[in-house]
């Protein structure tokens, strides 16, 4: 089967004319991931996303179990030491400012490779940081900080890249399934906090590893179709399709096309990605995009302030008030299986109930667990702690899932990496602010602290209520 097709370019009302009636040969733009289906091909695309979230994950998720390292190597309080994760939040803060207009500009794959390039080298200076000088702390701070602005970035970039050539269908449930990478991650980081102590200047090198692998895999994987038509860099686009259509179907039904064909959009495309961000500001809060932009804004503010607080402080109190000589590593990687089975729930559920009632339904459990955590811990013993922690692990990632599939679909092509960085900006001040300030009311009451933590989470699942369009299906808009 040949796939050399040109685009063809019509104007706005003749496009929405053959969105009706599309001629033998042709397929329109949104139509492309329900022609290629799922295939054998795909499978490099999702190892993408998969090494794309083990990255970030692993440059987080150790942060909880090193903070008494820190601590005491460099003589500053907890609530200092935990600056080591709030700033590549804050570092967040400035990688999702750039990383959309950048990636709608050049490109998903290229950003996604600009990213891992940096945060391997970036990881691997953790290794050279000079020890017990509060300059050997600055230093690392502003390490932190560096290797923020791209974490944030393939936190935002890799399921814009791999649901650009998903079926409508299957968003859902491919979205939750990259949340596996994400809890390898934390796997990975709970078994080296175990067996490697006192080394957490190899436990921060770690990203290292999965950054190599996913820019193996991006080498092997093409870039977003939907993205190279947009940009007119058709020939470019129709090798990809070629290469994607040549290989075996494994989801979806065979199209049969008797000849090349040519992928129908709107001739306004072609401009699109060359805004100014200003201009992709306003279109982002005008009339047509305010309303998703600013609940997608809330969703993100409330996950990432309450589970990033959550998962660092929960280890510790449940050190502290169990009174218990160190970590109990083992509570938290059963958490981490508690969220396997929550990726394999939201990969059933997500696209059977829809994104308004997947937030709202698992965010209000998952909040109020979070405000009983530590009643669990001081009233109800380690059998308590085992069942709060586990089920708000299984809602949180039902969360989580619906927070990265809806913040991507709520956008058109031309603004989608845009759109998802100005949402998650949000959730990168949240999710630097919140654990600091959970800190400091943990040391006043730790009923307290865990109120503020879940009280966060509930805002979030009042915000959902107002998302404006149920996208479970719909086709993702390539234009305003």
């Amino acid at each position: 089967m040949m796939f050399e097709g040109r685009a063809l370019l019509l104007p706005e009302e003749e496009y929405t004319r053959r969105r009706r009636s599309v001629a033998e040969g042709e397929v329109l733009l949104e139509d492309l991931p329900v022609i290629m289906g799922i295939r054998l091909y795909h499978l490099r695309i999702i190892l993408v996303g998969f090494c794309g979230w083990l990255t970030p994950s692993m440059t987080i998720s150790t942060i909880p179990y090193i903070l008494d390292d820190i601590s005491g190597e460099f003589g500053v309080e907890q609530s200092q030491a935990v600056l080591v994760g709030s700033m590549v939040l804050f570092g967040g803060i400035l990688g999702t400012i750039f990383c959309g207009p950048v990636t709608d500009r050049f490109g998903r794959r290229f950003c996604i490779v600009t990213c891992c390039v940096f945060t391997g080298v970036l990881s691997c200076l953790h290794l050279l940081l000079p020890g017990k000088t509060m300059t050997g702390f600055f230093a690392l701070l502003a390490l932190r900080f560096a290797i923020g602005i791209f974490f944030a970035s393939l936190c935002v970039i890799t399921p814009v890249y791999v649901l650009e050539f998903i079926p409508d269908e299957y968003r859902g449930r491919v979205v939750s399934g990259l949340g596996f990478g994400w809890i390898a991650g934390s796997v990975v980081c709970i078994l080296c906090a175990k067996f490697f102590k006192d080394s957490w200047r190899l436990l921060l090198a770690l990203p290292v590893i999965p950054s190599l692998c996913c820019l193996l895999f991006c080498f092997l994987s093409p870039e977003s179709l939907r993205w190279l038509f947009v940009v007119d860099r058709q020939d470019e686009g129709n090798r990809a399709l070629r290469s994607i259509m040549s290989s075996q179907l494994l989801v979806g039904q065979e199209c049969h096309m008797t000849g090349p064909p040519q992928v129908v959009l709107p001739n306004v495309h072609t401009h699109s990605t060359k805004r100014g961000f200003l201009k992709q500001l306003s279109l982002l809060f005008g009339p047509d995009l305010r309303c998703a932009t600013v609940v997608c804004m809330l969703l993100w503010a409330a996950t990432c302030g309450s589970d990033y607080s959550m998962g660092y402080w929960a280890p510790h109190t449940l050190k502290k008030l169990s009174g218990a000589a160190d970590f109990a590593y083992d509570v938290f990687l059963w958490v981490q299986v508690a969220n396997v089975a929550s990726c394999l729930a939201a990969t059933l559920v997500l696209d059977m109930f829809g994104r308004k009632m997947g937030y709202f339904c698992s965010a209000v459990p998952a909040g109020l667990l979070t405000c009983l955590f530590p009643l669990a811990v001081i009233k109800g013993g380690m059998v308590a702690v085992y069942v709060c922690l586990l089920s708000q692990a299984l809602f949180i990632g039902i969360v989580w899932a619906v927070l990265n599939a809806y913040c991507i679909e709520a956008f058109p092509t031309n603004l989608r990496a845009s759109g998802g960085g100005i949402s998650a900006i949000a959730g990168r001040v949240s999710a630097g602010l919140v654990p600091m300030a959970v800190g400091s009311l943990l040391e006043v009451s730790v009923y307290l602290g865990y109120c503020v933590t879940g009280g966060v989470l509930l805002i979030g699942a009042a915000a959902a209520l107002f998302i404006p369009q149920e996208m479970v299906k719909a086709k993702l808009a390539d234009e305003v």
